[in-house]
């Protein structure tokens, strides 16, 4: 009962994340007004979870005993390929997370100077990095379907 609850948060995780990226990158296109800041906010916040989420998930259905056993994930190279992606992935959202975590701050002190603050290529190389962390995640969670024998 508590691997189909895991299980199922994990998918749920992979169901929340993956739009928010897009929501995010789609709020990224728009104007970084309040209500714009407001919505790419909200999306990444969405996406963080997921991410929080789907580690936690994922760790537990490894290694916490409720699954095949961890002998079993650590000799599959499908299950490395999908470490390797989500750290992939972690590593390019290192850059946009600091980035939102200094807007958030700014938006909080009501500092109307959040948008003069990004340089015009910023929105375009933020939608790029979000497009590889979509397409990584993506893969990485297909290849979950793969690797896990079912």
């Amino acid at each position: 009962m508590i691997s189909a609850i895991v299980s199922a948060l994990h998918v749920l995780a992979l169901a929340l994340g993956l739009p928010s990226i897009f929501f995010r990158g789609r709020a990224l296109k728009g104007s970084l007004d309040g209500p714009g800041l407001h919505r790419l906010f909200t999306a990444d916040t969405v996406w963080g979870i997921a991410a929080l989420l789907w580690l936690a998930t994922g760790l537990a259905r490894a290694f916490g005993g409720l699954e095949k056993g961890s002998a079993f994930y650590l000799a599959s190279p499908l299950f490395w390929l999908k470490i390797t992606l989500f750290a992939t992935v972690a590593l390019l959202e290192a850059w946009p997370m600091a980035t939102f975590i200094r807007w958030r701050r700014g938006f909080a002190e009501a500092r109307p100077r959040i948008r003069a603050q990004r340089p015009a290529s910023t929105s375009s190389t933020m939608r790029r990095w979000a497009s590889w962390s979509c397409l990584c995640s993506s893969r990485a969670s297909w290849l979950g379907g793969l690797g896990s024998g079912r």
